[in-house]
């Protein structure tokens, strides 16, 4: 189940750069904890650009759920089990270990 998203106005209004960049005002770079270089997810609907603060472990997730399922409910595969089951096992895999999750340094 996708978890609905709240639209807060922020009241500020920003210009494209020469180069098509945009600040993001520091009072949400602040609030959402992004830091020079943190990954954000841009995507865009009829009338808009979201730029979402990307989840590397969820986006993860996510794709092992849905290879997950895929095999799960997909009657045609029945001989290639085991190679579907040696990718989900990569997926999860990728997945960082507690010693290897990114630490943000803040200086």
């Amino acid at each position: 189940m996708e978890q609905e998203t709240t639209i807060r106005p922020a009241g500020q209004i920003r210009r494209i750069d020469d180069l098509g960049r945009v600040v993001i005002p520091k009072e949400i770079r602040s609030a959402l904890e992004l830091q020079e270089g943190s990954p954000l997810e841009i995507f865009m609907t009829d009338d808009a650009v979201v730029l979402k603060k990307y989840d590397e472990i969820q986006s993860l997730k996510q794709r092992v759920n849905t290879l997950y399922n895929h095999v799960l409910n997909d009657p045609n595969i029945k001989t290639n089990r085991a190679d579907i089951l040696r990718q989900i096992k990569d997926l999860r895999d990728m997945l960082p270990t507690p010693e290897q999750e990114i630490v943000h340094d803040d200086h």
